[in-house]
C-alpha cells in the first residue's frame, strides 16, 4: 500500500477513473430514486453504490423512502391523510380517530398507531421536501 502511494505522489502512476455519468444515467437515477434502492440503481447504471449516492446528493436529491415507497410500510398514504384531516380539521383525539377508523374502515388500529400515522411522512412529503427551498 505504501509503495503505490509513493509512486502516485511522485507522478509515476496515475489513478484509474471511469468516465462521468451520462445525462441519461443521471436522469434515470433522479427518476427512480424513490422506487429503487441504491444497489439496484448502481447495477442498472453500472457504477458503485457510493457513486450513485454521491451523484444524487450532489444534485440535492435523497434516496430516502417515505410513505408507501418504504419497504416496511403497513398503512397507505391515504390513511395517513385521513388521520391528519380528522386531527386538524375536526379536532378529534387519537383515541376518537382510532375508533372512527375501526368502525368505518373495519381496520383495527390503536390510538398509538393513529398518533404515528399523524406524524408519518408520506411519499408526497418527501418530494415536497426536495423541491422546496430550506
Amino acid at each position: 500500500m505504501h509503495r503505490i502511494l509513493f509512486l502516485r505522489n511522485r507522478g509515476l502512476i496515475g489513478r484509474k477513473r471511469k468516465a462521468p455519468l451520462s445525462a441519461e444515467a443521471i436522469a434515470f437515477l433522479t427518476k427512480n430514486r424513490h422506487a429503487k434502492t441504491a444497489r439496484e440503481l448502481a447495477r442498472k447504471v453500472g457504477r458503485s453504490e457510493c457513486t450513485v449516492r454521491y451523484t444524487l446528493h450532489k444534485r440535492g436529491y435523497s434516496l430516502k423512502k417515505c410513505g408507501e415507497s418504504h419497504h416496511c410500510a403497513r398503512y397507505s398514504d391515504r390513511l395517513t391523510e385521513l388521520v391528519t384531516e380528522l386531527r386538524d380539521r375536526r379536532n378529534m383525539t387519537f383515541c376518537m380517530i382510532a375508533k372512527h377508523i375501526n368502525i368505518t374502515m373495519q381496520m383495527h388500529i390503536s390510538d398509538d398507531t393513529a398518533f404515528h400515522l399523524y406524524n408519518r411522512r408520506t411519499a408526497a412529503d418527501a418530494l415536497l421536501y426536495e423541491l422546496l427551498p430550506n
